[in-house]
């Protein structure tokens, strides 16, 4: 086994999707649908929108 030090950065990776037969409270969904997935450095924030087409997009809608 190995030993020593290690750091760890923690990062801010999100999922969104959409699930109808997932459990109020549950962390992993069995159902996904098409998945966007974020990631969010230093407090950011990012806007998503699901278009007519089922695709996710990048910004507002338009």
């Amino acid at each position: 086994m190995d030993t020593g030090d290690a750091t760890l950065t923690p990062l801010d990776n999100y999922e969104i999707w959409f699930g109808n037969k997932q459990a109020s409270g549950t962390l992993i969904a069995v159902n996904r649908s098409k998945v966007k997935s974020l990631t969010l450095e230093a407090g950011g924030s990012a806007t998503i929108t699901y278009d007519d087409s089922g695709n996710w997009v990048d910004g507002p809608p338009a």
